[in-house]
């Protein structure tokens, strides 16, 4: 049984409500706490009242909101710091990224070890991650 997982969704859309719901309630079933990083109010979308929210990063416009290319980057970038500066990621024995882009993630400033889930496809490439 693993002690801590810490799961993040750093752009929590809609559509991604059934893909967390599905992993957390697997990592419910391994681990004695699941504790997770939302925007404001996507918890009560996942609606698993055994999970626990520790931190819920503000959210003035979606990400996908107009803004492309590199705006969309320099959006995640700023909110994996945010969620850095109020989460320390060194307490958690696994640490689970459900969305990434590959190049935010690298100017994040995050260190550590860490699961990636490619939720969608490695940027333009039809490919994914072995």
């Amino acid at each position: 049984m693993i002690d801590s997982i810490l799961y993040i969704d750093p752009i929590c859309p809609k559509g991604h409500v059934n893909f967390n719901k599905i992993h957390i309630e697997a990592l419910l079933k391994i681990s004695k706490s699941v504790n997770c990083v939302f925007k404001e109010g996507y918890a009560k979308d996942i609606g698993n009242t055994e999970i626990n929210v520790l931190y819920e990063y503000p959210v003035k416009k979606s990400i996908f909101d107009k803004i492309k290319g590199l705006g969309s980057r320099i959006r995640i970038i700023k909110q994996m710091r945010d969620i850095s500066k109020h989460v320390d990621f060194r307490k958690f024995e696994i640490v689970i990224l459900s969305y990434y882009d590959e190049l935010s993630f690298v100017f994040s400033g995050y260190k550590g070890g860490l699961f990636l889930i490619n939720h969608n496809n490695i940027a333009g490439i039809n490919s994914s991650l072995i």
